[in-house]
């Protein structure tokens, strides 16, 4: 009988690189994931999950949960017109920083590799405060322990757990904000449902 699980967002990081320039800031106590091209600035964003491999014998699916802000952050993705958000398992760490719950600084910049095989391209919902479901499995798998089976019954791909990170493209009708780790109210913050088996 399968069970489920929440695995709930520990570590979380906003990032912006200027498109003049090339100066770069993170905002890592950021109430707020930004992700695409916004005035003069790139936005990515990372996010990693506590995860809990107590009682699980078989994974049989891992949905990530992500809320579509209020629209009263950096930029409003509520008026943009196809929010779309590529989620990439990373392949190296990145660094949350102690920056303010909104505002950027420099050392708070922090960057991270995703790698695109698996990659999810997702398009995201404008309404506020929006649900947004997206299948990972294939990364819960791979950070899976040997001891643990995938859903073909083959052994967890033991890989580093370095969380996942949300791209955008330059394309400002792609834009997508939503809230992080860090938002007030946990209803909204990200989560990974897992669903198992013994």
């Amino acid at each position: 009988m399968s069970q489920t699980k929440q695995l709930a967002a520990n570590l979380g990081n906003t990032v912006r690189v200027s498109t003049s320039s090339g100066a770069t800031a993170g905002s890592g106590n950021n109430q707020r994931f930004y992700v695409g091209r916004d005035t003069s600035f790139d936005y990515d964003s990372y996010v990693r999950f506590a995860l809990d491999w107590s009682g699980v014998g078989r994974i049989v699916s891992a949905i990530l949960s992500l809320y579509t802000d209020d629209g009263l952050g950096q930029f409003d993705s509520t008026t943009t017109e196809h929010p779309t958000v590529t989620l990439r398992r990373l392949t190296d760490s990145f660094s949350e920083g102690s920056g303010p719950s909104s505002g950027f600084q420099s050392n708070d910049f922090t960057s991270a590799k995703g790698t695109s095989s698996g990659q999810k391209v997702k398009a995201m919902t404008r309404a506020v405060f929006g649900l947004n479901s997206i299948d990972v499995t294939d990364f819960v798998e791979a950070w899976a322990p040997k001891t643990v089976k995938k859903r073909n019954g083959a052994a967890g791909g033991a890989a580093s757990n370095y969380g996942i990170g949300l791209f955008g493209s330059t394309d400002k009708t792609k834009n997508w904000a939503g809230f992080s780790e860090d938002y007030t109210d946990a209803t909204y913050r990200p989560i990974i449902t897992l669903t198992y088996e013994y």
